[in-house]
């Protein structure tokens, strides 16, 4: 049995100090003696101060200032020295035994997977109910979380392939996120999700969705202690970072594959001229005497190196 990778796990807190215990808790119990980074975001509540009383091995990192919640996550992974990073919010709990197991696996069997994320669900009069997020938003997914909302779930547990996960509680691979250029930080709150995955996108990467592991998400405590007029108002900034987002990244996204479309196109292009005209070379310089290989070949592949040439551009 293959060794479990190292890992890191990275807490961006704020006003968190009557959820942050309980994961903390959560993590010592089926994690102990692995990395966490805390960011906290110029908690008012005493969050800092619990941690450092009675988390001491937990490496805080406090901010000032509330930077907002991308900004503090690119903040957090220069204090991560592991290539996979589970990215969680202080309202998330852990109980299953196997959850880091599982979500390693299914990111460690793929270079080509940039992030993995579990099932969310709440607890509601001690029932579960799922939550909807990021992950339903490609076909299979959405049809998925529609059986199981609808009782008719077919107990479906092979990882899906989807377009988006949610931040709240993912796995992600450092080095696909550093390579896409991490958050944007302009967001300050919501938008991070499509911002980053349409990037993971254009650059080759998936996502995968565990639908046999999941995690109870309570969803938005840390803007639950604001008035109602100031929650709307984070809520409307977040949907025109969202909306900007995916506007954004769809068109850079369509922009990337009319590219590569160019690209193989005058790659064919090439293969077929050069074929042509290694052809007719051939026939004039054997019929002169000289060998056929020379002086054609390095023409036609230099026409194919020339389409192939360095990396696709970002977008």
């Amino acid at each position: 049995m293959l060794a479990q990778p190292d890992f890191t796990t990275l807490i961006v807190t704020y006003q968190s100090a009557g959820e942050i215990a309980h994961l903390l808790d959560d993590l010592r119990r089926l994690a102990p003696g692995q990395r966490v980074v805390v960011v906290d975001n110029a908690s008012a509540d005493g969050t800092v101060e619990l941690i450092r009383s009675r988390y001491p091995e937990v490496a805080l990192v406090p901010n000032p200032d509330n930077v907002g919640y991308g900004k503090a996550v690119n903040q957090g992974m220069a204090s991560c020295p592991s290539e996979f990073v589970f990215l969680l919010n202080p309202d998330v709990r852990l109980h299953d035994p196997g959850f880091h197991h599982a979500m390693l696996a299914a990111l460690a069997a793929d270079p080509r997977v940039a992030a993995v994320g579990p099932l969310q669900v709440q607890l509601v009069r001690g029932r579960e109910h799922l939550n909807h997020t990021w992950s339903f938003w490609s076909p299979r997914t959405l049809a998925f979380f529609l059986a199981r909302s609808l009782g008719l779930d077919n107990g479906s547990s092979a990882p899906m392939p989807t377009m988006f996960l949610n931040a709240g509680c993912l796995l992600l691979r450092r080095s696909a996120f550093e390579e896409v250029g991490r958050f944007d930080e302009r967001h300050f709150l919501y938008g991070e999700e499509p911002d980053l995955f349409l990037k993971l996108r254009r650059f080759g990467y998936r996502a995968l969705l565990l639908p046999a592991t999941r995690v109870v998400h309570h969803r938005e405590r840390s803007i639950g202690h604001l008035p109602l007029r100031q929650r709307w108002k984070r809520r409307l900034g977040g949907a025109v970072n969202v909306s900007g987002a995916l506007v954004t990244g769809v068109v850079l996204l369509t922009l990337w594959r009319w590219h590569r479309r160019r690209v193989r196109s005058r790659r064919d292009r090439a293969g077929t001229s050069g074929t042509v005209t290694d052809r007719s070379q051939r026939a004039t310089v054997t019929r002169r005497g000289g060998h056929p290989s020379r002086g054609v070949s390095r023409r036609g592949t230099g026409v194919l190196r020339r389409a192939d040439a360095g990396p696709l551009p970002w977008w």
